[in-house]
């Protein structure tokens, strides 16, 4: 297991894991999965270059599993949520969509990288 977060993690599973941003981490063409679950909404500026870093670490064929609250289900909190339109403008152009749900205030996507 293989991960980073901007905290000091004291995890006790086997694997590395890095004291860093998500936008600055780069281990490219690495990884064949990839999840980020409920953390995009908690990054202030930078969302797409976080989401370039992530695709940019994945093998050609490699997936990203994101999960991210809808704009409805943000209401009253301090982050914004997100619609399908917003999402499409933080992706970089080497990846698309393969799969897409909506359920229960959270979109959730599968993408993949193309080149």
């Amino acid at each position: 297991m293989t991960g980073c977060d901007l905290e000091n993690p004291n995890f006790k599973y086997p694997g590395t894991f890095s004291k860093q941003d998500i936008k600055d981490w780069r281990p490219f063409g690495y990884f064949d999965f990839i999840t980020c679950i409920s953390v995009l909404e908690h990054i202030e500026e930078g969302q797409d270059e976080a989401i370039a870093a992530m695709i940019g670490a994945l093998k050609i064929g490699g997936r990203l599993l994101l999960t991210i609250p809808t704009h409805e289900f943000a209401q009253g909190h301090p982050w914004h949520g997100f619609n399908t339109r917003d999402l499409n403008a933080l992706l970089p152009k080497n990846c698309g969509v393969a799969e897409y749900t909506e359920r229960a205030g959270q979109l959730c996507l599968c993408i993949v990288r193309t080149s």
